[in-house]
C-alpha cells in the first residue's frame, strides 16, 4: 500500500512539474497565482469616493426612463441583449469597451446623464462599465444594480434584437 501511494504521489508531481514547465514554455503563459479581479484598481466605483458614481433602484430608473432624462446602456455581451433589454437601451459591452466606445460615442449627447446595468445585482460588469464611461468624460453615470434578472423578475417591459442606430446595425 506504501508503495502504491509512493507511485501516485511520485507521478502527480511529476505531471504537475511538465504542466508547470510547458506553461512556462509558452508565448502567452497562464498566471499560476494571481487570480483576475477586475474591481482591483485605484479607481472609485460607487458613491463615498470620486468621481460619484451612485446606484438607482427600479422605480427610479422607470421615472427616469419615461421621462427620457437617461441613456440606458446595456453592459452585457450582444446575444444576451439581443434576446432582451430594457427599452430604449444601447447595447455597449464592457468587454468590448475599448473597441465600440469610438463608434458608439456619438450616442452618448453632452450632459445626459447614463444609466448602466448588466445581468443582476452579482454581476459587477455595469460598475465597471460605468467606470470607463466616467473616465472617458461622462460626469453623471448611475448604475442599476438589480439588471435584467430584477426587471424581469417585475414583469416589466423588455425589447429584443438590435435596432438601427444612426442609420447602420451594429
Amino acid at each position: 500500500m506504501k508503495k502504491f501511494l509512493l507511485e501516485t504521489v511520485l507521478i502527480i508531481a511529476i505531471s504537475l512539474s511538465c504542466a508547470v514547465l510547458y506553461n512556462y514554455l509558452l508565448a502567452d503563459p497562464l498566471p499560476l497565482f494571481k487570480t483576475y479581479n477586475p474591481l482591483d484598481s485605484d479607481e472609485p466605483l460607487l458613491m463615498g469616493e470620486q468621481p460619484f458614481i451612485d446606484a438607482i433602484d427600479v422605480e427610479m430608473l422607470k421615472i427616469l426612463s419615461e421621462q427620457g432624462q437617461i441613456l440606458l446602456v446595456d453592459a452585457r455581451i450582444e446575444s444576451e441583449y439581443r434576446t432582451g433589454h430594457i427599452p430604449g437601451a444601447i447595447n455597449l459591452p464592457v468587454s468590448e469597451f475599448d473597441r465600440l466606445y469610438p463608434k458608439k460615442s456619438k450616442q452618448f449627447p453632452p450632459g445626459k446623464s447614463i444609466v448602466t446595468y448588466c445581468s443582476a445585482k452579482h454581476c459587477i460588469d455595469s460598475l465597471i462599465l460605468a467606470r470607463k464611461l466616467v473616465k472617458k468624460g461622462h460626469d453623471t453615470v448611475f448604475v442599476y444594480l438589480g439588471g435584467m434578472e430584477e426587471w424581469i423578475r417585475l414583469a416589466l417591459p423588455a425589447e429584443a434584437g438590435i435596432k438601427p442606430v444612426n442609420g447602420d446595425e451594429e
